[in-house]
């Protein structure tokens, strides 16, 4: 509570947060289980914060104290897992506008053949790197992509059947063709 129920001591705050909303939200729709009303407010906001940047990512944001801001592509998953709840089970308009500024990132960050250009963010430069295995870093091209868009490529197909969004489709399939 001190800290706006961040979750901490786990693999990165920003991750964990992802991760939380997307198996709170399942864990509350199969069971008699509810989400306190002031957590769940403080996690959104939470949520809102940690995904505050030009991108749309998932990335731990300096404004909570000891936090500093890192690019994890690790964390496409859960920002569209969470993404994906929160309009399926909350029906929220927030999420569906941040889940389409993501699609956006992904889908400018796309080359045709479905490789991830890194040097294609707009915090490109501006945010270092937590570095995924097959980081390029001088050519800005992510060439493993299993831990990012290929751990990713599940929660977009989620959001497309949850909302129908086209551009949801549109950046799955480069990313399969290219896994």
């Amino acid at each position: 509570p001190q800290q706006d129920f961040l979750p901490t001591e786990g693999y990165e705050v920003s991750h964990d947060t992802g991760r939380w909303w997307d198996a709170v939200l399942r864990l509350e729709a199969a069971t008699d289980f509810v989400i306190p009303g002031e957590l769940e407010a403080a996690m959104l906001r939470n949520l809102q914060c940690l995904t505050d940047n030009p991108d749309g990512l998932l990335m731990d944001n300096p404004v909570f104290e000891g936090l500093r801001a890192r690019i994890n592509l690790h964390n496409l998953r859960e920002a569209m897992l969470a993404f994906t709840a929160l309009v399926r089970y909350r029906n929220n308009s927030w999420a569906r506008e941040a889940a389409s500024r993501l699609l956006e990132t992904l889908d400018r960050c796309l080359a045709d053949d479905g490789e991830f250009k890194v040097n294609r963010l707009l915090c490109w430069g501006e945010v270092p790197m937590r570095e995924p295995r097959g980081l390029d870093v001088a050519a800005g091209i992510d060439t493993d992509q299993t831990e990012t868009t290929g751990r990713c490529l599940e929660a977009i197909v989620w959001y497309y059947e949850a909302v129908g969004d086209p551009v949801a489709l549109s950046v799955a399939e480069p990313i399969a063709a290219n896994h």
